[in-house]
C-alpha cells in the first residue's frame, strides 16, 4: 500500500514530463520543416538571379519601366503613339531598382533582387509583430510574447513558405509592399493602443482578410 502511494506521484510526474515534451517536439518539427522551406527558397532565388531571360510575363514591362526611369523618361505614355507603350504599374518599385540599373545595366536580376529583399523584410516584420506580444496595460507588467521566439519565427517563415508568396516573390514586389504596409500599420496600432488583446487583434484579422 505504501509502495503504491510512493509510485503514484512518480508516475504522474513522468506523465507530465512526457506531455510537456510533446509540444516542444511538435514545435521543433515545425521549425525544421519551415527552415527547410527557407533553404529551398534561397536556393531557388539564387538560381533565378542567374537566369538571364524573363521568368514571368510581366518582368519585361517592369524592366522597361525601370530603364525609362533610369533615363529620366516617363513610362506613363499614350498607347496610340510610338512606341505604343504605357505602364500601368506604380513607380516606387522601379525607382528603387534604378540605382542597380545605373550600376549594372538593364538586367532582370536587379528587380528580382529587390523583390526578394522586400519579401524577406516583410517576413521579418511579421515575425517582429508577433514577437512583440500584446500591448502593455496601465499599471500591469505584461510578459505575453516574451520567450516565444519560436512563434515569431514560425510566423515569419510561414509567410515565406506560403503557396501565394513562393512563386511570385521575385517578380511581384507590389503585392508584398501591400502586405508590409499592413504589417507596419498593425505595429503602429499595437504601439498606440492600450487596450486588451481582444481590442487590438481586430487589425490583424482585417490584415489577413485583406491579404487573402
Amino acid at each position: 500500500m505504501d509502495t503504491d502511494l510512493i509510485t503514484a506521484p512518480q508516475t504522474q510526474t513522468q506523465a507530465h514530463s512526457v506531455a510537456g515534451l510533446v509540444p516542444k517536439l511538435l514545435i521543433g518539427l515545425a521549425l525544421a520543416a519551415f527552415v527547410g522551406y527557407l533553404v529551398v527558397y534561397v536556393i531557388y532565388a539564387v538560381q533565378l538571379f542567374r537566369f538571364p531571360f524573363d521568368y514571368d510575363q510581366g518582368e519585361g514591362f517592369e524592366l522597361m519601366d525601370t530603364i525609362l526611369f533610369s533615363r529620366g523618361e516617363w513610362p506613363y505614355r499614350d498607347n496610340d503613339a510610338y512606341p505604343f507603350y504605357s505602364s500601368n504599374y506604380p513607380p516606387l518599385f522601379h525607382v528603387v531598382v534604378v540605382p542597380l540599373v545605373w550600376l549594372f545595366g538593364p538586367q532582370y536580376w536587379t528587380g528580382r533582387l529587390v523583390s526578394f529583399l522586400g519579401t524577406v523584410v516583410t517576413a521579418g516584420a511579421i515575425a517582429y509583430a508577433v514577437g512583440r506580444g500584446r500591448p502593455r496595460e496601465p499599471g500591469r507588467e505584461t510578459t505575453a510574447g516574451r520567450g516565444r521566439w519560436w512563434l515569431a519565427a514560425l510566423s515569419g517563415l510561414a509567410f515565406l513558405a506560403s503557396n501565394y508568396v513562393y512563386p511570385v516573390s521575385y517578380t511581384h514586389l507590389r503585392a508584398h509592399e501591400t502586405v508590409l504596409d499592413l504589417v507596419c500599420r498593425l505595429l503602429l496600432e499595437k504601439k498606440k493602443t492600450k487596450h486588451t488583446r481582444s481590442h487590438w487583434s481586430v487589425p490583424l484579422i482585417n490584415t489577413t482578410d485583406t491579404q487573402l
